[in-house]
């Protein structure tokens, strides 16, 4: 039996709409397919664009439509939200009562909290990685180099900077150096304890950048030189 496209086909009556949503819909354009004809004969004959009948034919099968996003009260207003959440440090009630003073959005807390529960994430991690390691007076010295680029005389060098600071009072100490050699770190830890007034039980440094094989000074403890700030 031949098929004409002048012809209704009765399992496509009714199908002719510009969309093509429905699972029938969809069936009849698969069927058409497997008798051998082409998406401009389907869109055709079905009463679709031919743009339709091939994104329907690419489907293979009929595929329930997302559903329509509804706006929400915030939109358009996350970098303000973001900016007063951690301004406020995590305080979600605080921008909701913001929100309605100064915008005029009254909404539940609810609403607040579900907008910014990325941000909390963000604000946890950030606090657990600057949380303060304490140590009691005298105990710990944590030492590191930096570089930063000067003019020296008119020309451009690099400079390194031994950096010292007491554990607990979280007093500094820096020297400048050309480099990082071995005698810079020894350098810089004897004038660190000169001018702390002794020396600390422990040294903190990093052990990918220190060139001394050995780890972590064993100077006097001295409590004095780190006394409370």
């Amino acid at each position: 039996m031949t098929l004409r496209t002048t012809e209704t086909l009765p399992w496509t009556e009714g199908l002719r709409r510009d969309e093509m949503k429905e699972p029938d819909d969809v069936s009849a354009m698969l069927r058409l397919k497997s008798l051998g004809w082409g998406a401009r004969r389907i869109a055709a004959e079905l009463g679709c664009s031919r743009t339709t009948a091939r994104r329907w034919l690419r489907e293979g099968a009929w595929r329930r439509p997302p559903p329509p996003s509804r706006p929400k009260a915030l939109d358009g207003l996350e970098a303000w939200v973001e900016e007063r959440f951690r301004r406020h440090a995590g305080n979600a009630d605080v921008v909701r009562q913001e929100l309605a003073a100064e915008k005029g959005i009254a909404v539940g807390l609810r609403t607040v909290e579900r907008a910014v529960a990325h941000l909390r994430q963000e604000l946890r991690a950030e606090a657990r990685a600057t949380v303060r390691f304490e140590t009691r007076p005298g105990q710990q010295l944590q030492i590191d180099f930096g570089q930063r680029r000067v003019e020296i005389a008119g020309v451009p060098r690099q400079v390194s900077f031994f950096v010292a600071t007491l554990g607990y009072s979280r007093r500094v100490h820096v020297r400048a150096f050309a480099g990082e050699r071995q005698e810079h770190w020894f350098e810089g830890m004897e004038s660190a304890f000169k001018a702390f007034g002794g020396g600390e039980a422990d040294l903190e440094d990093d052990p990918g950048d220190h060139p001394s094989a050995e780890r972590g000074g064993a100077a006097r403890q001295c409590p004095g030189a780190d006394p409370e700030p």
